[in-house]
């Protein structure tokens, strides 16, 4: 079975046979994508064009997207439906075949990971159930500590120009920039004309992505090339409300594997404590982590901590 990532393009090699193993086009191609736990419909049926012996199906964001944010994982099946023509009483022939694949929640570490850090067999599942619901709440802790989001995402923010050179997005690292536009009546993106085509910049000529860079030298800062967009003659961010608007995609891919760590030095203690009795209600489980991370004595809580702080964006 394939395994994708959450909101991850993903590609299915699918070819056409008869029985005696011939490649053979079929006169029509189509498939949907089933979620198997809910039965839920991802993609209704959609018509593959031209139809050919061998196509690849590629899957996208709302494929790949959880039906269940609470879970970890979701397994999919791809509904090919190919029609060889009609039978003689006119009635077409149709053959369909599934293809099965994983979605994976993105997080800050896997279980298999987590088992692993906690020096636990990866192929033993008993306790499951009980390492997810506290790698949930350590996660969850995890953010609010950092007061930011590590995973990558997809962004669009509006700002007010203050006359300065450098403009500090609010997530970073910054991968890539969508677009940025400046717009005196944008007005965060409520202004039915706003932000038109002729307001757009262009990178490297208007504005540049300061230290790129998939790491924590990224500030997530642009600066201001370009002259034109300020009265005052200077490369600055012109001064307005909500008139400038910024799409990009920032976070990481692969969360540093030191973060990781840190995640099962809290999910440790959270399990050592359980043995002590700690209740394992999820909805007290984020506050009980939190609490855990910030305030907790000792030195596994304090290496955690110093791992995070490394991360950790602390408002000024």
């Amino acid at each position: 079975m394939w395994t994708v990532n959450q909101n991850d393009s993903f590609q299915i090699p699918v070819s056409f046979k008869d029985e005696t193993g011939v490649a053979v086009v079929p006169t029509s191609i189509s498939y949907q994508i089933i979620d198997v736990e809910t039965g839920t419909t991802v993609r209704s049926a959609t018509a593959v064009t031209p139809a050919a012996s061998s196509i690849t199906l590629t899957l996208t964001y709302d494929d790949t997207a959880l039906v269940n944010s609470g879970r970890r994982s979701e397994e999919r099946v791809v509904r090919v439906t190919a029609v060889y023509g009609t039978d003689a009483s006119g009635d077409p022939i149709q053959k369909t075949d599934e293809y099965s694949f994983l979605v994976v929640k993105l997080g800050l570490t896997t279980l298999s990971r987590l088992k692993l850090a906690l020096g636990k067999s990866v192929t033993d599942t008993s306790e499951d159930d009980t390492l997810l619901t506290l790698l949930d709440a350590a996660e969850a802790a995890v953010a609010r500590y950092l007061n930011r989001n590590l995973l990558q995402a997809s962004y669009t923010e509006y700002f007010d120009g203050m006359g300065r050179q450098t403009l500090i997005l609010s997530h970073r690292p910054v991968v890539s920039i969508t677009g940025v536009w400046v717009d005196p009546v944008g007005y965060y993106g409520q202004s039915a004309a706003g932000f038109g085509a002729a307001t757009q910049l262009t990178q490297g000529s208007d504005f540049a992505l300061m230290n790129p860079g998939t790491n924590e030298k990224n500030p997530g800062m642009l600066r201001m090339l370009s002259a034109l967009w300020d009265g005052t003659g200077l490369s600055n961010w012109p001064q307005g409300q909500g008139n400038i608007k910024v799409s990009y995609v920032a976070g990481y891919t692969q969360v540093p594997a030191d973060v990781s760590q840190a995640v099962a030095m809290i999910v440790g203690q959270m399990l050592a404590q359980s043995e002590r009795g700690l209740p394992m209600q999820s909805e007290t489980l984020g506050e009980y982590s939190y609490t855990l991370l910030s305030g907790e004595p000792g030195q596994l809580m304090a290496g955690a901590r110093q791992i995070l702080n490394a991360y950790r964006e602390v408002a000024v």
